[in-house]
């Protein structure tokens, strides 16, 4: 997390809570978490194996539904059984 001074902070800053704008949806139920909550949520949403763009999509309501997709904490983990059937359904896409 040593990229923080470039936004004029500094360590100390990433035990600070910041109450979340409502536009996004990394804090679940929680409307106020630490920087380096917020950070770590953030790059785990966007900085994995899979990326997404979207803000130049003009319809603000399809913005912000990628965006709930991506951010919400554990809305992509899969029960065993659910992962299963996800393979099953791509397997049989590609006959």
């Amino acid at each position: 997390m040593g990229h923080v001074g470039f936004y004029g902070l500094d360590e100390s800053d990433l035990d600070k809570e910041f109450r979340l704008p409502t536009t996004t949806f990394i804090g679940g139920s929680e409307s106020a978490l630490p920087l380096k909550e917020i950070i770590r949520r953030l790059e785990m949403a966007y900085c994995q194996h899979i990326g997404v763009e979207f803000m130049f999509i003009n319809d603000l309501d399809q913005c912000q539904w990628i965006r709930e997709k991506f951010e919400t904490p554990g809305i992509m983990q899969f029960t065993l059984e659910e992962k299963r059937t996800l393979l099953a359904r791509m397997v049989r896409s590609t006959r």
